[in-house]
């Protein structure tokens, strides 16, 4: 497949493999990612659902533009647009808009990017300018651009701050035209509402084959009468709607509030049972769970990040017969779907689909049922002694789904204690003794033991040093790695008294990345948004034990947790595209 901007833009990463190899390549992303976790070890893969078509079918452009009038992405590595007129993803009608806008943009070049999405009567153009811009100025763009392309149902402004992040900015304002536009994925599915600057899908014929397979899931599970769903992360509905429209009672979260509104709209004039909720997914599930709402099915379908720890947790508590989760990130899947199975949500099976051709990101299906929460790594075990590998997010001793509960169900440790415990959001080694007796012995061996955590701290720290303060504190630390400015360590503490190390780093303005209490927000932020980590990054790797009546001490490993070992891995990668185009 041939592009003149190969070469330069970012957007096709995969446009010199053949399709079959690119959907044998995201096989292998999802299918890497679950193997890192024990619990998803024997789920095979498919090959994803292919796409059709696999070019010209972006329904939403999301580019940037500079004040030669280029109009584009940025190339790999700078902050320079790369002008793109003949791009092959675009769909005609948005490609059609988008070489219009370039051509006034060379006339007029008072845009900062462009939002362009299809519609069944034309398309939705949201115009992103910087403040110093003046309104008659846009509006003035706006009415020449509505005369040259009929298409062009509405056009809008949305205001970027100067050096903000994100292209499209707030306080986003019609110029002229509708809000909102109706749209639909396949003749047979439903019309929904959307509007400037609101979420879609990029791959129309996936979306709508993903909605499709969703369908047929809920109908095997439940093949006769209605069913009460609940949808988190609705969007603008479209689900809702096909769900609604078969008969189903469906609640629908979604966060985005226009989105809401119109949502509901539809909702009033088809006279439909659902449910509309203008809120955040897990602020939504406590006030549903308080309520005592009971669900058949659940469908969630996050950003990238994925599932918030809370969500995860209030999803476990409604046990739905059947939830299905699709995601835009394997690694976050992957990680969602192992901590889920230790809440006792079990993966059924996954299906990956190819959402964005020529690209490297991948879309997946994972269906989930309550089954027995899944077991734990077991690193020794004699007459006395029990050693955990402790997955995050899992209290040691209080709590539903708790360690100890599990340690308590295993013959022979009824009446075991903890003696080393971690944070609940912390992982690696923890011991129990098979009872009180056996504990006293263990306690004073805890006193001369060591232990090796490695953790990941904002900043470049020095190679090596001590943890100082409080005197009580005997640590310190090496440095093994620097990725992405910040410093990988291997820190070791003597005896076991309670962790202090957080805070001590924090001190040294090095915080643990991810700590809630100790770390720092916005690093804490980005690190979710973009590398998926949801929990601080801490994890006892070694346990050194001088036991008694043993001359050589006892050396406890666990290896470091999956879901940092996804997050280095993302982290120490080199070109990480997430959605080139929008």
């Amino acid at each position: 497949m041939q592009c003149p901007h190969a070469k330069r833009c970012p957007g096709c990463p995969a446009i010199g493999l053949a399709y079959p190899a690119q959907l044998a390549s995201k096989r292998e992303l999802v299918r890497g990612a679950l193997s890192k976790f024990d619990n998803t070890l024997t789920l095979a893969v498919p090959l994803p659902a292919a796409a059709e078509p696999v070019t010209g079918y972006r329904t939403r452009a999301k580019l940037v533009a500079d004040a030669t009038g280029a109009l584009g992405l940025f190339e790999a590595g700078s902050h320079d647009v790369l002008d793109i007129p003949e791009c092959l993803v675009l769909e005609p009608a948005v490609a059609k808009t988008v070489s219009l806008l370039r051509k006034r943009l060379r006339l007029q070049p008072i845009l900062e990017g462009v939002d362009v999405v299809r519609v069944e009567s034309g398309v939705l153009v949201t115009l992103i300018a910087a403040h110093g811009i003046s309104d008659p100025a846009l509006a003035e763009f706006a009415a020449s651009l509505k005369r040259e392309d009929p298409s062009v149902v509405s056009v809008a402004v949305s205001r970027r701050a100067e050096g903000a992040v994100q292209l499209l900015g707030g306080n986003l304002r019609v110029l002229s035209g509708p809000e909102a536009a109706g749209r639909r994925l396949a003749p047979d599915m439903p019309e929904y509402l959307i509007s400037h600057g609101g979420f879609v899908q990029t791959h129309d014929g996936t979306a709508a084959a993903i909605q499709r397979t969703i369908l047929e899931a809920l109908d095997q599970m439940f093949p006769a009468g209605t069913m009460n769903v609940l949808e988190l992360y609705a969007g603008a509905g479209g689900l809702t709607l096909w769900l609604a429209q078969r008969g189903a009672q469906v609640t629908a979260v979604e966060a985005f509030k226009p989105a809401c509104q119109r949502l509901e709209h539809v909702v009033a004039e088809q006279q439909l049972q659902v449910r509309v909720v203008a809120d955040d997914a897990a602020r939504a599930l406590y006030e549903l769970t308080k309520a005592g709402a009971r669900f058949d099915a659940i469908v969630v379908n996050p950003p990238r990040r994925g599932l918030d720890l809370r969500v995860r947790k209030a999803l476990a508590k409604l046990a739905p017969k059947l939830l299905l989760y699709v995601s835009c990130n394997p690694a976050t899947l992957a990680r969602d779907m192992s901590h889920l199975a230790g809440l006792g949500l079990r993966t059924l099976r996954v299906q990956p689909f190819d959402m964005m051709p020529l690209t490297s990101q991948v879309e997946t299906l994972a269906v989930l049922t309550v089954g027995a929460a899944s077991g734990h790594a077991i690193v020794y075990e004699n007459e006395a002694l029990l050693a955990l590998d402790k997955p995050p997010h899992l209290a040691v001793q209080e709590g539903e789904h708790s360690l100890l509960e599990w340690v308590h169900r295993r013959e022979g440790w009824e009446r075991a204690v903890p003696v080393l415990m971690l944070d609940a959001d912390c992982s690696g080694i923890v011991l129990f003794a098979r009872n009180a007796e056996a504990a006293l012995p263990l306690d004073l061996a805890l006193m001369g033991c060591t232990r090796r955590f490695t953790v990941l701290a904002k900043g470049i720290t020095h190679g090596k040093g001590r943890i100082a303060r409080p005197a009580t504190l005997r640590a310190r630390y090496r440095r093994t790695a620097v990725l992405g400015g910040h410093s990988l360590l291997d820190v070791t503490l003597e005896g076991a008294a309670a962790q202090q190390v957080e805070h001590q780093l924090a001190l040294m303005r090095h915080p643990v990345i991810g700590h809630v209490q100790h770390g720092d927000k916005r690093t804490n932020l980005h690190f979710s948004m973009r590398h998926g980590l949801d929990r601080a990054f801490v994890h006892c790797a070694e346990v050194t034990l001088p036991l008694p009546l043993q001359e050589v001490p006892l050396s406890l490993r666990a290896p470091l947790a999956p879901d940092l070992t996804l997050v280095l891995e993302s982290l120490s990668a080199k070109h990480t595209v997430l959605d080139p185009i929008g």
